[in-house]
């Protein structure tokens, strides 16, 4: 009997190997392929995403702070077979990236670029103390059409009082940045008092953008980079 199921075994390992072009003697299912490569943004290449979630067929991993990644993947049986494996890759701020491809052995390295998806402050400017204004330049890459708001926050104190009041306020849309469809400008003008004894601080700011994707960026530090000490354009 056992002369027989052996002989049938043969049979059907040799009819696989002839219609499917895999050889069951010879291919070593669990091979082993290092996978590593960087994850970047797609509209900054040389910036990476930091703590990207990649799932790449049944494994998860994240990128570090480089933006880099390096693992050893196990190939399964349809692995093997040069079948295509799913990639999914997410971050915050950033839209899915969905990929299929075939794991090559004994390595394989991968360049990940992310469609960066909110909208972005570039740059400030408040003026005082005639008035408070706020200018801001918002950039979003799929178009200033996208940006569904901007909102920023006007803090007032009193020197007889230790509570702070806040007014919030929506900036309107001035223009575009000349020569762009992706940036535009906004500003808000208001009086630099809130009752009496209460006086404009502009020791504290508070900016937010969203877009219609549901994408949102909020600025609450006088970052050096974005505060300018010119007015963005002629106050409106």
């Amino acid at each position: 009997m056992n002369r027989y199921v052996g002989i049938y075994q043969l049979v059907l390992s040799l009819a696989c190997e002839k219609f499917t072009g895999f050889n069951y003697d010879t291919e070593s299912i669990g091979q082993k392929s290092r996978i590593y490569g960087t994850v970047v943004n797609a509209y900054f290449p040389y910036e990476p995403v930091v703590n990207a979630r990649i799932e790449l067929g049944y494994m998860v991993f994240y990128s570090d702070s480089m933006g880099k990644f390096d693992v050893d993947y196990i190939l399964s049986t349809d692995d093997n077979r040069n079948q295509p494996v799913a990639l999914l890759v997410s971050a915050s701020n950033f839209h899915n990236l969905r990929m299929d491809f075939t794991i090559e052995v004994p390595e394989q390295r991968l360049l990940l670029e992310m469609d960066y998806g909110a909208p972005k402050i570039e740059r400030i400017w408040i003026g005082v103390p005639e008035e408070v204004v706020n200018q801001v330049r918002v950039t979003d890459n799929q178009g200033t059409d996208n940006i569904a708001s901007v909102v920023t926050t006007l803090y007032y104190s009193n020197m007889f009082d230790p509570l702070i009041k806040t007014r919030v306020l929506p900036m309107n849309f001035v223009n575009q940045v000349p020569g762009s469809s992706v940036s535009a400008y906004y500003q808000v003008v208001e009086i630099p008092t809130y009752g009496e004894g209460w006086i404009y601080n502009s020791r504290w700011i508070h900016f937010v953008v969203r877009d219609k994707d549901g994408f949102s960026q909020i600025i609450d530090k006088k970052y050096s980079d974005i505060m300018s000490t010119d007015p963005l354009f002629p106050v409106q």
